[in-house]
């Protein structure tokens, strides 16, 4: 049986409606459409980005891990993050050196990485970040395909400044061995990864 108390507002006049909507008594019917409109952008963006492909290089993605894109770059989580918060930011097309980016894509790759680095340097309470890209193998890239390395920093999160790019180094020497998504994981799981870019995506919409 229906509930008598449901109604549909494509059914009540239009002067009805417009006065419902514009009363001050009426705020919940305000409230609700609000929540009901944030809800469906949020689940739309989740969907879009679960229904899409991405490739780091060689080696597919899964879309669980990324939880920021744009036409043209995409963001996902790290696999093994130096400090919480270790993000990469890639273009979507895949580009071996830097100087191969367009105008466009080299413009979207540092807003996005902007963004993301602005979110999550206040989602983990740091108080500086670090942009860093290795632009080709002898720069340390192992992995033929732009990257920003973004990572929110701490006071003391490295007893030298500059270990970070030894650190930086080391576990892009990791990447062509972690990747790939055919072999058995040794390190964070997929779940783990997936919650991670859950709460990341949260902070983006």
């Amino acid at each position: 049986m229906q509930n008598p108390y449901l109604f549909k507002f494509s059914s009540l006049p239009l002067k009805i409606y417009a006065h419902l909507t514009k009363s001050s008594s009426c705020w919940p019917v305000n409230n609700i459409s609000a929540n009901i409109s944030a809800a469906t952008t949020k689940t739309k963006k989740q969907m879009s980005t679960a229904a899409q492909s991405f490739t780091f290089g060689p080696y597919k993605i899964d879309p669980k891990e990324v939880f920021y894109s744009t036409h043209l770059s995409y963001a996902m989580v790290n696999l093994r993050p130096l400090v919480p918060g270790h993000v990469l930011v890639c273009p979507r097309r895949e580009v071996k050196r830097f100087v191969d980016l367009s105008a466009d894509e080299t413009g979207d790759l540092w807003l996005t990485a902007q963004k993301v680095g602005s979110r999550l340097e206040s989602f983990h309470k740091a108080t500086s970040l670090t942009f860093a890209i290795q632009d080709g193998p002898e720069a340390g890239q192992t992995v033929p395909h732009v990257h920003i390395h973004v990572i929110p920093r701490k006071g003391g999160d490295f007893e030298r400044n500059d270990e970070i790019y030894d650190a930086i180094d080391a576990k892009e020497k990791e990447l062509t061995e972690k990747l790939n998504l055919d072999k058995e994981r040794t390190d964070r799981s997929l779940e783990e990864m997936a919650q991670e870019a859950d709460e990341y995506r949260s902070l983006l919409l």
